[in-house]
């Protein structure tokens, strides 16, 4: 009896670990996801900003860079804006030269 004994109490305690792995694991990926969802954000929006700069220089003329960098940019800084970002005027997500100027604020001349 004492050999069926231990068997089952091993079979608890790894069903416990395992449920108790199984939470833990859930939880860090909850909590992972969005930073790494901010980070690829911040890595398209300094993508595109380089790609905007390199064409416009003096940031005056939003119609310089090409349509892929602008749409590209203005959905990275929508993205941002939704995660608490200050680039309301990126809420709509269309490459306005208002959203372009205030995502590539940093990269600007002031």
């Amino acid at each position: 009896m004492k050999g069926v004994s231990l068997a089952i109490e091993t079979i608890i305690i790894l069903i416990l670990a395992v449920s108790v792995l199984t939470v833990l694991l859930f939880f860090l990926r909850s909590q992972v996801g969005p930073a790494q969802d901010t980070a690829t954000l911040l890595r398209e929006q300094t993508s595109a900003c380089s790609a905007y700069v390199g064409a416009d220089p003096a940031c005056t003329d939003a119609t310089d860079a090409t349509q892929e960098s602008r749409t590209k940019l203005a959905t990275a800084c929508k993205g941002l804006y939704r995660q608490g970002g200050s680039y309301s005027a990126c809420s709509g997500g269309s490459p306005t030269p208002e959203c372009i100027k205030a995502c590539c604020r940093s990269f600007c001349p002031p």
